[in-house]
């Protein structure tokens, strides 16, 4: 079989829709969503809090009751002993992070993200220089080792910085198998495949719950979660390197016999980058369109992440045993990730994340503008269906921001969006906070709801991505920009202000007004066709033709309407005669 190339997702194509190869790869990749779900649930279990102490038999206080954990602080550390439901055991009594050491716990946490904070450029710079699949590969094995590593801590300071290199070992890894997946898959079958590869994150809330409920002690459930990870061991034989990557370094190795235009279309693309400089993590921000892209990009990043986090935070906590309540919130998750595989296939990704950020946003206003105690139970409802609908934007996001970036940028793009993904993570516990600071108790719902409705207005001025090819270089991305980032509305703009110049309403009231008693009398041919040509629809129909010719105009002079074009048009086409 000869397959002539004329772009490198021919390539995709041949392969298959999907092939075996494509099959295999995604569902491995699909599941690193589990360890880096797992791994970022974790600090529920490291800071699970004991319900008080135990005097021991060295105290000098003769009693067995369980007292209060404030009682702790008066008592020398020989004096009791931790305790915890259900045999449970976390870092708090392991490390005593009790009393004046309480707050290390936390920290402990917002250490974690900082990690993958401060790592996304860095990585990102890394997987676009080296390649995703050497990053892919070594940032596992570092976040394996540095999870077993975590066992052996025995004080808070260790525990601290062998957590924070966690967190840019799993943010690196992360971020590549995102990009090595996405441009592995076939553009048309894109956002389908993605959201389907979205179930495994939701599967790690239970999984969580249930290692926890079989594991209690945070030593064994963290030999867990480093083993979740043994699937990346097969990246070495299923884990290619991205194929856009490689066109784009000049490092295909392909029979030219069996794919002719292979050579000229490597050449192509090296012609169109040999001006360009070695990839670094300001690429995104080095030119017009690119960066635009990147900056709208981030925020629908910071959105998702901000309004998702700061409504779990907000929900009223179920009572009842934390294991049941982990996997009841987990098996929720599982609704919007089938409703949004239902969506990938009948609406484009600009649409189906309008309408979530849309009715997210919509949602948690009202959420927010409930007061009483008696609306509780509909406020509660208001935001769970309010973030169930933010988390179905998580399998269309990843595809439109990856379609929205280069192939020489687009690793660092998705880092620096993940780095405001951190962000928007980090800000939800502090919008929480204002309910108890201020005496207005719906504030925070009606911030996230404000950032989701503006993120929505963001996705509707975005271009439409569905069934594109990636494209390669900064430069493609610069002219496609050019065309097409407000292209609705400019289309709309240019009809509007075509049939009010063209069809003024006093000439087409006038023409409707001396067609009308003409159509209800027989008339002969050739009169006929005269009032069929000054008929009202006539006129619309040839100003929409008008509109269409003089968008195709706008279109060849790069977006700009060319004013000596319009005043032929508008002779040349004769809509309405003069009053």
């Amino acid at each position: 079989m000869v397959l002539k190339l004329r772009d490198p997702d021919d390539i995709l194509y041949a392969l298959g829709d999907p092939g075996k190869f494509q099959v295999i790869q995604i569902i491995l990749l699909a599941w690193q969503f589990l360890p880096t779900g797992v791994n970022d649930l974790m600090p529920i279990f490291y800071n699970f809090q004991p319900i008080g102490i135990r005097l021991t038999n060295d105290s000098a206080y003769n009693t067995s009751e369980v007292l209060n954990i404030t009682a702790a602080c008066q008592l020398n550390r020989n004096e009791f002993d931790y305790v915890y439901p259900a045999n449970q055991w976390s870092i708090i009594g392991d490390m005593d992070l009790v009393c004046d050491r309480k707050w290390l716990a936390d920290f402990a946490s917002t250490i974690y993200f900082l990690g993958q904070v401060l790592g996304s450029p860095v990585v990102g710079f890394c997987s676009d220089r080296y390649g995703r699949r050497p990053t892919l590969i070594w940032f596992n094995a570092v976040f394996t080792v540095l999870n077993i590593g975590l066992i052996f801590s025995r004080d808070i300071v260790s525990f601290i910085v062998i957590g924070f290199f966690v967190g840019v070992a799993r943010q690196a890894f992360g971020t590549a198998f995102v990009v090595i997946a996405i441009e592995w898959i076939q553009p048309k079958r894109r956002a389908l495949w993605w959201s389907i590869a979205q179930f495994p994150l939701s599967l790690a809330v239970p999984v969580l719950a249930l290692a926890a409920y079989l594991l209690p002690n945070w030593h064994y459930l963290q030999i867990f979660v480093a083993l979740s990870n043994f699937t990346a061991v097969t990246f070495y034989w299923f884990a290619p390197e991205s194929l856009k990557w490689l066109m784009l370094n000049n490092r295909m190795k392909l029979p030219a016999e069996l794919f002719p235009g292979l050579e000229k279309m490597a050449g192509d693309i090296q012609a169109r980058r040999q001006n360009s400089k070695p990839p670094s993590a300001i690429d995104c921000f080095r030119t017009t369109y690119v960066r635009t892209f990147t900056l709208m990009s981030c925020y629908l990043w910071f959105a998702v992440c901000c309004t998702y986090f700061t409504l779990s935070f907000l929900l009223t906590k179920m009572t009842g045993d934390i294991y049941i309540n982990l996997t009841i919130s987990g098996c929720l998750e599982l609704i919007p990730r089938i409703f949004s595989v239902a969506v990938a296939m009948k609406v484009t990704n600009r649409a189906s994340l309008t309408g979530y950020y849309t009715v997210a946003g919509i949602l948690a206003i009202a959420a927010g503008s409930l007061t009483g105690a008696s609306l509780g139970p509909t406020k509660t409802g208001l935001a769970l269906v309010g973030r169930m609908a933010i988390s179905g934007c998580f399998p269309v996001i990843g595809v439109l921001c990856n379609e929205l970036l280069p192939t020489a940028a687009r690793n660092s793009g998705i880092a620096w969006c993940s780095v405001f993904m951190r962000i928007g993570g980090m800000v939800a516990p502090q919008l929480v906070l204002l309910t108890s600071a201020l005496a207005f108790k719906g504030v925070p719902y009606l911030i996230v709801g404000i950032v989701s409705i503006i993120a929505a207005g963001i996705t509707v001025i975005l271009p439409e991505t569905s069934d594109m090819k990636l494209l390669t270089t900064v430069e493609e991305m610069e002219k496609f920009g050019a065309q097409e980032l407000f292209a609705f509305y400019r289309r709309k703009s240019v009809a509007v202000l075509t049939f009010l110049k063209t069809a003024r309403p006093s000439v087409v009231l006038h023409r409707a007004s001396m067609a009308i008693p003409r159509l209800s009398m027989a008339v002969p041919k050739s009169e006929h066709s005269v009032a069929a040509r000054d008929h009202p629809m006539s006129v619309i129909r040839k100003t929409s033709r008008v509109s269409d010719t003089l968008h195709a105009s706008t279109s060849e002079h790069g977006g700009r309407t060319n004013p000596a074009f319009l005043l032929e048009s508008r002779s040349d086409a004769n809509l309405v005669g003069e009053d």
